[in-house]
């Protein structure tokens, strides 16, 4: 059985991320697996690179076209990373070896360039099962990540709010009806990480009736483990005596879905000389920083996910003030590392977490219940109760193995 995994990355953004440990974990399981991105950061014999492959053509215009594509993003959009189109020139990867000797598909987060609606159309021509894994709502709408509390694509996008300009609205209406063309392939099959997510699923007009399933992300639960929290923040040099609370995201502040302008505020209501703020994804500017009633440490971008394990082991609490989360793969870690969790009650989220027994969860939006939540998970974070409800949880939910299961299943009802 060769099962290949084709996504943007294999470790930029969380999507990524998830494919990757998608990739290792039916490794480990004796399944031929690997993947093939156009981004390749690791250094993974298993990961194959689209460029690799590409012709002469390909390689002169392909890369020079990203800046160009990036400025018109820019005069469109509120905000380039909250909109994809889709269209337009494309990496054709369907005629690679690789995808032809594929058994079974997986295509991941595939925009930023890389495929087009027109090519995976060409990859569910091969007649081979072909699993689209919904790591935000994009497949679902005319061209935005995250739809909010729009309801367009439950029957056609058009005038979409995340584009700024008057005059190109009308291309969600194209981007929307372009993806019409995947719908009836009875190959096709969809992945959703969350209950939330498959209910987007059942409510949009293109895929309602395609055949889907939940299946959620999964953990290496032997790499996210407890270690001891003062050898933590030793080898990262934070202090030992602090009550931290730790904000992560790709891109950290920077990330118009993670809801940092949300967690400044709680964060505005709270005092003590004994606390700190922690930022993974970024540096924090100077006035962010005189802007904290307390102090704050900026760890920029960490990678590797025997130092990730080291962080969520260091502090007393994670905070994810997301505003759209198709699962939550980051609460997930810290659960695993005996980090209580705190976050809103939206997207992905409660699939993770149970309130006030493996974290809290916060009424969306609400500033004070966000700040409520993190003095409650301050004062319990080193209830070995909850320490062991939340370990629990990840490994009976989200480990490797029992993922991996899910997914094998699926592939024996199919075939």
């Amino acid at each position: 059985m060769k099962v290949l995994h084709i996504s943007t990355s294999d470790r930029q953004g969380g999507a990524a991320i998830a494919a990757y440990r998608l990739n290792e974990a039916l490794q480990n399981e004796g399944v031929d697996s690997k993947m093939l991105v156009y981004n390749k950061i690791t250094l993974n014999p298993t990961v194959e690179r689209f460029s690799s492959f590409c012709s002469i053509w390909e390689k002169l215009f392909y890369k020079p076209l990203i800046p160009l594509r990036t400025l018109i993003k820019e005069k469109m959009l509120h905000n380039v990373v909250t909109f994809s189109m889709g269209k337009y020139w494309s990496c054709r990867i369907h005629n690679l070896p690789l995808v032809q000797e594929a058994d079974i598909i997986y295509i991941h987060w595939i925009n930023g360039g890389f495929l087009t609606v027109k090519e995976i159309e060409s990859i569910l021509k091969l007649g081979k099962p072909t699993f689209i894994f919904l790591h935000d709502m994009w497949l679902l709408t005319g061209g935005c990540h995250y739809a909010f509390s729009c309801q367009k694509y439950y029957s056609l996008c058009n005038e979409c709010p995340t584009i700024n300009r008057t005059s190109v609205k009308w291309i969600c209406k194209y981007v929307f009806k372009n993806k019409e063309r995947l719908k009836n392939y009875s190959n096709l099959h969809l992945i959703s990480p969350s209950h939330w997510m498959d209910d987007c699923v059942g409510k949009s007009a293109l895929f309602h009736h395609v055949d889907r399933m939940i299946i959620p992300n999964l953990l290496n639960t032997v790499r996210f483990s407890p270690i001891d929290k003062i050898v933590a923040r030793q080898l990262l040099q934070l202090p030992l005596n602090t009550q931290l609370i730790l904000f992560a995201a790709d891109s950290g502040t920077q990330n118009p879905y993670k809801g940092w302008p949300l967690l400044k505020k709680a964060l505005g209501r709270m005092s003590g000389s004994n606390m700190a703020i922690v930022v993974l994804g970024n540096f924090l500017c100077p006035d962010e920083i005189s802007s904290f009633p307390f102090a704050s440490y900026s760890m920029g971008k960490i990678s590797d996910e025997y130092s990730l394990t080291l962080l969520y082991n260091a502090v007393d609490v994670y905070v994810t003030s997301s505003l759209a989360e198709s699962f939550g793969q980051t609460i997930i870690e810290a659960q695993a590392c005996g980090t209580i969790p705190v976050g809103f009650d939206l997207g992905g989220i409660p699939d993770i977490i149970e309130h006030e027994k493996t974290g809290y969860l916060a009424r969306e939006k609400d500033i004070e219940d966000l700040k409520d939540g993190i003095l409650w998970a301050l004062s319990h974070s080193e209830d070995e109760a909850i320490k062991k409800n939340m370990i629990d949880s990840v490994s009976n939910k989200f480990s490797y193995k029992i993922v991996t299961e899910q997914h094998m299943r699926k592939w024996n009802m199919i075939k």
